[in-house]
């Protein structure tokens, strides 16, 4: 055998043996290539099937985010006018409240006027009844001073009996031996709305003896001598009689009782005198 042919015979061995590895590699690469592809596949199903679970997701989170919110909103809006409603009907109270009290201090105000005019109508009827009585005690002393000289006529003005003639020591007489009934000059109030009338009742008679005494007790005592001529009015007259009953043992409900008189009064007098 020649050179080439055992060079040919070696190239031939070779090769033979080369293809035997050949088909190998190829089947182990095809496998590598399968398995490639089948990650790939994998992995995009995975990928692709990662996004519809997000988007699932987030449409999921999506509603229920939707629902809460309208949810919600329909509960602020309950709420919101539930509390609208109380106050408004709070609101209406309070304003009835003050149209209430409103209208009582009006109703108050105008009593209050009403008060006022009473009592400045009272004041001048008390004011002109002072002025009657003044006069009245003035012409009373007049006639007491003229007692003792000479039984001159005088007249003599009075609010309930008018004009009245009659001698000096007649209107002395006259005038301590009124009874206080007979000498009272009432002041009524003018309103007859009032729930309680306001009387108040102005012994006249009772306050010109008195004045009439003091002047001449005055008088005496100036001159040094005793007293002359007291008159015994109304009230001494009654004050006495409540002393003379208490001295007596009587009780003071019981001199009230008998007189008419307030016990209170009764109490007050016999305060006055020490008993």
């Amino acid at each position: 055998m020649t050179i080439l042919e055992i060079i040919l015979l070696a190239a031939g061995a070779l090769l033979i043996a080369a293809s035997f590895f050949f088909p190998e590699k190829e089947e182990a690469s095809s496998i590598e290539n399968i398995d490639a592809l089948v990650r790939e596949e994998v992995k995009a199903s995975i990928e692709a099937e990662s996004e519809n679970m997000r988007r699932h997701v987030e449409d999921v989170v999506d509603e229920a985010v939707s629902y809460a919110e309208e949810k919600t909103e329909r509960t602020l809006e309950r709420i919101t006018n539930e509390k609208i409603m109380a106050v408004n009907e709070y609101s209406d109270t309070v304003l009835d409240e003050i149209n209430k009290n409103h209208k009582e201090v009006m109703f108050l105000y105008d009593m209050l006027n009403d008060k006022q005019k009473n009592l400045k109508n009272t004041v001048t009827e008390a004011s002109e009844a002072a002025k009657e009585v003044q006069k009245t005690t003035e012409e009373l002393k007049s006639v007491s001073r003229e007692v003792n000289t000479s039984p001159a006529e005088v007249t003599i003005n009075t609010e309930n009996m008018g004009p009245v003639k009659m001698t000096s020591q007649k209107a002395v007489n006259f005038f301590s031996g009124l009874e206080a009934e007979e000498a009272k000059a009432t002041i009524k109030s003018v309103s007859e709305e009032e729930p309680v009338k306001e009387v108040r009742t102005l012994n006249w008679a009772s306050l010109a003896v008195n004045d009439a005494n003091e002047a001449e007790k005055k008088e005496a005592a100036k001159e040094g001598r005793e007293p002359e001529n007291v008159i015994e009015g109304p009230r001494e007259r009654l004050n006495r009689e409540v002393i003379e009953l208490a001295d007596s043992g009587m009780e003071p409900v019981e001199i009230a009782k008998k007189l008419k008189m307030g016990v209170g009064e009764v109490g007050l007098i016999l305060g006055l005198h020490g008993r």
